[in-house]
């Protein structure tokens, strides 16, 4: 799994060509990036399982943080990971 991160520098973030090289079946952008998930799609191109199947999710980056709320986070993950358990 890897993550495309818009934050300040003193947050880690994943360069493109590792996003490419993992060819990822997942894609998770916080909802607060600027980036829209064609713009994301579009730098890292159609060669990425991720871009070709349509799975880039986006999540609330106050969820994807290391406090109870992280709990919060898991039921969209499990839906993108499992969707077959999550009947529309």
């Amino acid at each position: 799994m890897n993550v495309y991160r818009n934050y300040a520098s003193k947050y880690p973030q994943l360069n493109l060509e590792f996003i490419m090289e993992s060819d990822s079946g997942v894609i998770i952008v916080e909802n607060q990036s600027s980036k829209t998930n064609n713009d994301i799609a579009g730098r890292i191109g159609s060669g990425v399982i991720a871009v070709n199947q349509d799975k880039i999710y986006r999540i609330d980056g106050a969820l994807a943080t290391a406090c109870p709320r992280v709990v919060d986070a898991l039921e969209p993950f499990a839906q993108w990971f499992y969707p077959d358990l999550f009947p529309p």
